[in-house]
């Protein structure tokens, strides 16, 4: 088999997923070639076409988006960033996966007219993340990036004339918030499908009392009252608690966190070597995890023997599928906002545990987490399409 691989773009993080992935699918003697990118439809073709490919694996494209590719060369489409461009349709490809559990029902494969649609979680590559130990130097570090602070141009732009006045965005965001956290209790997530209707309920009540109509503000506007406000919220709420146990705190990402003045004493940088982001986790004696449970940083933290805490959802972990993976208390620990800082201070009194916990944990997620793991579910789906 010849296999054409793209992600999604040449960044850092998305080069290193290319190159786990191909690695993985080589161990199991597939010749694999592509780029950390997608390319224009036609040129993706030329490129298959060229390479003699029989089977393209394309990263948030499906087949639809790709209407150039002739039919005998099957086409994998892996979902996991709803908000490029290229999303604007699900159809046509021989096997969907998506990158959460919830984000697809079964009777979706009809709908989009697939062969097979299922859930891939990420996987890890063992040549880039491994188990080492070494001397620690924080308590916590989180790897993560944190939205800008509000600018004065950010809170003066005008949403809507109500009553005689004008409504600007930081009274609509606070209003915005207040009505949605009236709603759902914190912490919330950036991604919560189930949690759209009061998203929308929260909307109809700002538009109530702001005359602020949602789809005629620009998309920006749109993107800042709702994804970037809940987003800096729960960000905010969770790291705020390292701060009640310890200051030994490191903070990795983009630039957002030295523009927040509390945050930026302990700010690390941006990990943009491999390297690097592996002795991060190994060196913080408890290492956070905020997001989507089965995400990249998840496995190639807890493959690094790093210890891991993990922001508990609001849904069940059952229905995000990480329970099918991992298991809490055993493999990293469930937290939240009651029981964080007993939960830090006990782990943080109990190097040698740790050290254990983190050592079986490695180990485990190398026997069914590499990239080559998943590599081996794919050609399954493949052979039984």
């Amino acid at each position: 088999m010849r296999l054409a691989l793209f992600t999604q773009k040449p960044t850092q993080m998305y080069t290193k997923i290319f190159f786990g992935i191909q690695r993985g699918f080589q161990e199991l003697g597939i010749h694999v070639e592509g780029l950390p990118m997608l390319l224009p439809h036609e040129a993706l073709t030329t490129f298959c076409q060229e390479m003699q490919a029989d089977v393209v694996l394309e990263m948030d494209r499906t087949r639809k988006q790709v209407p150039s590719l002739p039919k005998h060369i099957q086409h994998i489409s892996w979902m996991v960033d709803f908000n490029n461009p290229f999303c604007d349709g699900f159809q046509g490809s021989d096997l969907l996966y998506f990158f959460g559990k919830d984000w697809f029902t079964p009777q979706d494969q009809s709908r989009y007219q697939v062969g097979k649609i299922d859930w891939l979680p990420p996987g890890y590559c063992p040549h880039q993340f491994f188990y080492e130990e070494r001397p620690w130097q924080w308590d916590f570090s989180f790897v993560g990036h944190i939205p800008n602070p509000w600018t004065e141009a950010d809170n003066a732009r005008i949403v809507s004339h109500h009553q005689g006045r004008e409504i600007r965005f930081a009274e609509a965001v606070q209003l915005f918030q207040h009505f949605f956290l009236q709603r759902v209790e914190p912490p919330f997530t950036y991604m919560e499908p189930l949690h759209q209707q009061v998203v929308d309920d929260a909307l109809h009540h700002l538009q109530q009392a702001t005359g602020c109509h949602w789809q005629s503000l620009p998309q920006s506007l749109q993107h800042d009252l709702t994804m970037r406000s809940r987003r800096l919220y729960n960000r905010q709420r969770f790291i705020d608690h390292i701060f009640t146990v310890s200051q030994q705190v490191a903070l990795f990402g983009t630039g957002g966190w030295s523009k927040w003045p509390h945050y930026a004493p302990y700010f690390g940088g941006y990990l943009g070597d491999i390297d690097r982001l592996r002795q991060v986790f190994q060196a913080s004696r408890i290492n956070l995890h905020d997001g989507l449970p089965s995400h990249f940083r998840v496995f190639d933290c807890l493959a690094s023997g790093g210890f891991l805490f993990f922001r508990q959802p609001l849904r069940p972990l059952s229905q995000l599928g990480i329970q099918e993976l991992l298991t809490p208390g055993e493999d990293f620990i469930l937290v939240n906002d009651d029981n964080f800082a007993p939960l830090a201070r006990y782990w943080l009194d109990h190097p040698d545990q740790r050290r254990q916990f983190s050592q079986r944990t490695a180990e485990k997620v190398a026997n069914n987490h590499t990239w080559k793991v998943r590599a081996e579910r794919i050609l399954h789906d493949l052979a039984h399409l």
